[in-house]
């Protein structure tokens, strides 16, 4: 009963606004909480929340990298505002006390707060510029096209670029056995464990292959070990490279056979369903094949919806993550979800399963915006960091776009010769590109091509021109796109004079 009092606060705590659950501060929440009801305080030392939570390497250094103390910070803060103000009347209260990451979960009496309290819903960056005094924030390194900006999450940003770029994506470090893991034959679980593992209402999110119980993404979602499956065989095969991905361990492990299936306990309604795919064997330095090397075929309850698929050639490459997205789909009559994979010339797979309540019309909102945290904006709506995106480069800016709105929506850019390719279920969209000019002053000096699948959306931009000037944030909304066979929705940036860029992309049912 105790614990059962204690989750419902961290629940509270989590949906009312105290902390976003996409943002640092929330994930860190997330994370010492679970461990507490697990028991595991002895693990929640610097370096496992950082490997854990900020997907930083296992050479991570507290002394030259603060963002564990710099983000707890942040935390305590908010949950002292929160406790001082509008909380003031909970039954519980929920500390990180100054010294140490194990959190205190008690009766919420009067007492001296640990820190002086803020205004409990501070901005994320008011914050970020007040760590606490005994954080020493690493000294900048050179960043091209960009001056130093104020922004405190600039430094986790410049790291994170440099990560990607290495050949190795190493922040997801896990102990895993070697390659290939043999599971049981089948991974039938009871409906209750969806909210045993955490999983938000009405969300499942499985980790084909993954072997241990949950994974936070770095999305902030929690996604759960590999269950509700019969026959075929797990697979993990630890950190690797893969274009297309922000978190790039959701296609590290899987499951795969000649034909298995998954039968997947939800709740009543209707949902959007993601399968997430990536060819790990054709195509590559060392194996030779391609596109016809690897086809498969998928049925959801029963009806076939993926035909002769070629993972290689639909992501055209190895490596390379790719999602097929469906709508409209609804339990049967069993109350569950099956989805069933057969090989047809190789071996069927399948990386991971996403399942989420869909809105009454159209899907959810896809929003992503240039930076390697999300944000909500004065609308309340939740931005992604940019996904989905192969080329270019990411650079911060701290210049404020002149008169917008949400100016976090332009602080970072990419820029290079690059393109998209989001996945969405069948229908039509309205895509939103936002755009603002931080480097060159004049027009003329930056202009460019944008196509989707053959069509020409943009001929010779000239973002200083359309907008009126540098630093002036400009939109343009393109109606009627639809995804290809592919079933994604292709966005190629390319030069004309000096290279595109973007700042946000926002994709909508049409």
């Amino acid at each position: 009963m105790r614990y059962e009092a204690e989750r419902r606060e961290i629940e509270y705590v989590l949906s009312s606004g105290v902390v976003d659950p996409e943002s640092n501060p929330g994930k860190l929440l997330r994370y010492l909480c679970d461990k507490h009801f697990e028991g595991a305080g002895a693990d929640l030392k610097e370096r496992n929340i950082a490997m854990d939570v900020f997907h930083r390497l296992a050479s991570f250094d507290k002394r030259s990298d603060s963002i564990v103390r710099v983000e707890a910070h942040r935390l305590r803060k908010r949950l002292a505002g929160f406790y001082a103000g509008p909380g003031r009347d909970r039954a519980l209260r929920i500390a990180i006390p100054i010294g140490q990451y194990a959190p205190v979960i008690e009766p919420n009496t009067p007492r001296r707060a640990d820190i002086a309290p803020e205004p409990p819903f501070a901005s994320d960056q008011a914050e970020a510029e007040d760590p606490s005094p005994f954080v020493e924030l690493p000294a900048p390194p050179a960043v091209a096209l960009a001056r130093l900006p104020r922004s405190g999450w600039f430094w986790p940003v410049v790291l994170a670029c440099g990560l990607i770029a290495g050949s190795a994506v190493a922040w997801s470090i896990r102990s895993r056995a070697a390659a290939p893991v043999q599971t049981a034959a089948s991974g039938a679980r009871s409906a209750p464990d969806i909210v045993a593992s955490g999983v938000d209402a009405g969300e499942i999110r499985i980790l084909a292959g993954y072997t241990k119980d949950r994974y936070l993404g770095r999305r902030g979602s929690v996604w759960m070990g590999d269950r509700y499956f019969h026959d075929g065989h797990g697979f993990d095969d630890g950190p690797v490279p893969i274009a297309r991905a922000f978190d790039p361990v959701l296609f590290e492990s899987r499951r795969d056979g000649l034909e298995f299936s998954y039968d997947i306990p939800v709740k009543p309604g209707k949902y959007e369903l993601r399968l997430y795919f990536s060819e790990f064997h054709f195509g590559t330095r060392i194996t030779p094949g391609g596109e016809n090397s690897r086809l498969m075929d998928v049925w959801l309850n029963g009806t076939l919806i993926l035909h002769l698929l070629d993972i290689y050639s639909e992501a055209r490459g190895s490596n390379v993550g790719h999602i097929r997205a469906f709508r409209d789909v609804s339990p049967a009559s069993d109350g569950m979800v099956h989805i069933r994979f057969a090989g047809l010339n190789d071996r069927a797979l399948i990386n991971a399963i996403e399942l989420t309540p869909q809105p009454a019309s159209g899907i959810r909102h896809i929003r992503m915006v240039v930076r390697q945290s999300s944000f909500v904006d004065r609308q309340g709506a939740v931005w992604q960091p940019d996904d989905y995106v192969q080329g270019g480069q990411v650079v911060v800016r701290d210049e404020v776009a002149i008169g917008a709105v949400d100016p976090e929506l332009y602080e970072g850019e990419r820029f290079g010769n690059f393109d998209y390719a989001i996945p969405v279920p069948a229908g039509t969209y309205k895509v939103t590109l936002y755009f603002h000019e931080g480097y060159f002053a004049h027009p003329g000096l930056r202009l460019f091509n944008l196509f989707t699948d053959g069509r020409t959306l943009l001929r010779d931009f000239d973002i200083v021109k359309e907008a009126g000037g540098r630093l002036r944030p400009i939109t343009r909304t393109f109606r009627g796109l639809q995804p290809n066979a592919q079933g994604v929705l292709n966005l190629s940036f390319v030069p004309v004079v000096n290279y595109p860029i973007v700042n946000a992309i926002e994709v909508a049912s049409d």
